[in-house]
Protein backbone atom coordinates (compact mmCIF):
# COMPACT_ATOMS: atom_id res chain seq x y z
CA UNK A 1 0.00 0.00 0.00
CA UNK A 2 1.42 3.36 -1.03
CA UNK A 3 1.30 5.82 1.85
CA UNK A 4 -0.14 9.28 1.36
CA UNK A 5 3.15 10.99 2.21
CA UNK A 6 5.01 9.01 -0.47
CA UNK A 7 2.27 9.64 -2.99
CA UNK A 8 2.29 13.38 -2.33
CA UNK A 9 6.08 13.50 -2.67
CA UNK A 10 5.67 11.92 -6.10
CA UNK A 11 3.04 14.47 -7.10
CA UNK A 12 5.25 17.32 -5.96
CA UNK A 13 8.21 15.99 -7.92
CA UNK A 14 6.05 15.53 -11.01
CA UNK A 15 4.67 19.08 -10.74
CA UNK A 16 8.17 20.53 -10.47
CA UNK A 17 9.08 18.91 -13.78
CA UNK A 18 5.75 19.55 -15.54
CA UNK A 19 5.87 22.92 -17.34
CA UNK A 20 2.08 23.07 -17.70
CA UNK A 21 1.43 22.96 -13.95
CA UNK A 22 1.68 26.25 -12.04
CA UNK A 23 0.52 25.09 -8.60
CA UNK A 24 -0.64 22.02 -6.70
CA UNK A 25 -2.55 22.20 -3.43
CA UNK A 26 -3.64 19.47 -1.06
CA UNK A 27 -7.16 20.06 0.26
CA UNK A 28 -9.63 18.20 2.43
CA UNK A 29 -8.93 15.83 5.30
CA UNK A 30 -5.26 15.28 4.45
CA UNK A 31 -4.63 19.04 4.41
CA UNK A 32 -6.35 19.36 7.80
CA UNK A 33 -4.42 16.43 9.30
CA UNK A 34 -7.69 14.55 9.88
CA UNK A 35 -7.36 11.79 7.29
CA UNK A 36 -8.26 8.24 8.20
CA UNK A 37 -6.84 5.14 6.48
CA UNK A 38 -9.86 5.17 4.13
CA UNK A 39 -9.64 8.86 3.21
CA UNK A 40 -9.03 9.79 -0.39
CA UNK A 41 -6.40 12.33 -1.34
CA UNK A 42 -7.83 15.56 -2.74
CA UNK A 43 -5.59 17.74 -4.90
CA UNK A 44 -6.11 20.94 -6.87
CA UNK A 45 -3.90 21.34 -9.96
CA UNK A 46 -3.67 24.86 -11.41
CA UNK A 47 -2.70 24.44 -15.05
CA UNK A 48 -1.72 26.91 -17.77
CA UNK A 49 -3.93 24.91 -20.15
CA UNK A 50 -6.36 22.85 -18.05
CA UNK A 51 -7.85 21.18 -21.14
CA UNK A 52 -4.51 19.48 -21.82
CA UNK A 53 -4.87 17.61 -18.50
CA UNK A 54 -8.46 16.49 -18.99
CA UNK A 55 -7.41 13.34 -20.83
CA UNK A 56 -6.18 11.47 -17.76
CA UNK A 57 -4.73 8.61 -19.77
CA UNK A 58 -1.80 10.86 -20.68
CA UNK A 59 -0.55 11.64 -17.13
CA UNK A 60 -2.22 9.73 -14.27
CA UNK A 61 0.14 6.78 -14.84
CA UNK A 62 2.98 8.91 -13.46
CA UNK A 63 1.75 8.09 -9.92
CA UNK A 64 1.04 4.38 -10.13
CA UNK A 65 -1.13 1.86 -11.94
CA UNK A 66 -4.69 3.18 -12.27
CA UNK A 67 -7.36 0.52 -11.84
CA UNK A 68 -10.05 2.90 -13.05
CA UNK A 69 -10.92 6.57 -13.17
CA UNK A 70 -13.98 8.82 -13.41
CA UNK A 71 -14.27 12.41 -14.59
CA UNK A 72 -16.62 14.79 -12.77
CA UNK A 73 -17.51 18.36 -13.75
CA UNK A 74 -17.60 20.81 -10.82
CA UNK A 75 -17.84 24.02 -12.84
CA UNK A 76 -14.48 25.79 -12.69
CA UNK A 77 -12.85 22.52 -11.61
CA UNK A 78 -12.92 19.21 -13.43
CA UNK A 79 -12.24 16.36 -11.02
CA UNK A 80 -10.49 13.22 -12.15
CA UNK A 81 -10.98 10.53 -9.51
CA UNK A 82 -8.44 7.72 -9.78
CA UNK A 83 -8.26 4.39 -7.98
CA UNK A 84 -4.64 3.19 -7.92
CA UNK A 85 -3.58 -0.44 -7.51
CA UNK A 86 -2.03 -0.83 -4.07
CA UNK A 87 -2.46 2.85 -3.49
CA UNK A 88 -4.86 5.55 -2.57
CA UNK A 89 -7.98 6.85 -4.21
CA UNK A 90 -7.09 10.32 -5.49
CA UNK A 91 -9.20 13.19 -6.74
CA UNK A 92 -7.23 15.50 -9.00
CA UNK A 93 -9.14 18.77 -9.41
CA UNK A 94 -7.88 20.36 -12.63
CA UNK A 95 -8.49 24.07 -13.04
CA UNK A 96 -7.10 27.31 -14.45
CA UNK A 97 -4.57 29.69 -12.92
CA UNK A 98 -7.41 31.89 -11.66
CA UNK A 99 -8.64 29.36 -9.08
CA UNK A 100 -8.64 30.87 -5.61
CA UNK A 101 -8.57 34.47 -6.81
CA UNK A 102 -12.27 35.16 -6.23
CA UNK A 103 -13.36 35.05 -2.58
CA UNK A 104 -16.97 35.44 -3.76
CA UNK A 105 -16.89 31.95 -5.34
CA UNK A 106 -18.52 30.02 -2.49
CA UNK A 107 -17.40 26.58 -3.70
CA UNK A 108 -13.75 27.60 -3.82
CA UNK A 109 -14.03 29.53 -0.55
CA UNK A 110 -15.42 26.43 1.17
CA UNK A 111 -12.59 24.25 -0.13
CA UNK A 112 -10.01 26.76 1.14
CA UNK A 113 -11.74 27.25 4.52
CA UNK A 114 -11.89 23.48 4.99
CA UNK A 115 -8.10 23.23 4.74
CA UNK A 116 -5.44 23.79 2.12
CA UNK A 117 -1.73 23.05 1.96
CA UNK A 118 0.32 24.18 -1.02
CA UNK A 119 2.60 21.43 -2.30
CA UNK A 120 4.06 23.29 -5.26
CA UNK A 121 3.69 26.68 -6.90
CA UNK A 122 5.54 28.94 -9.28
CA UNK A 123 6.17 32.30 -7.70
CA UNK A 124 3.44 32.97 -5.19
CA UNK A 125 0.59 32.20 -7.54
CA UNK A 126 -1.57 30.60 -4.86
CA UNK A 127 0.00 31.53 -1.54
CA UNK A 128 -0.38 35.25 -2.28
CA UNK A 129 -4.15 34.68 -2.30
CA UNK A 130 -4.32 32.94 1.08
CA UNK A 131 -5.74 33.45 3.55
CA UNK A 132 -8.52 35.67 2.37
CA UNK A 133 -9.38 38.50 4.70
CA UNK A 134 -12.71 38.35 6.48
Amino acid sequence: MVRAREFLAGVQSWAESEAGIAAVALVGSHARGEATPGSDIDLILLAHDPASYLDPSTWIHAFGKPLRHEVEDWGIVTAIRVWYAGGPQVEFGVTSLGWGADPADEGTARVIRDGIRILYETGQLLSSRLPWPG
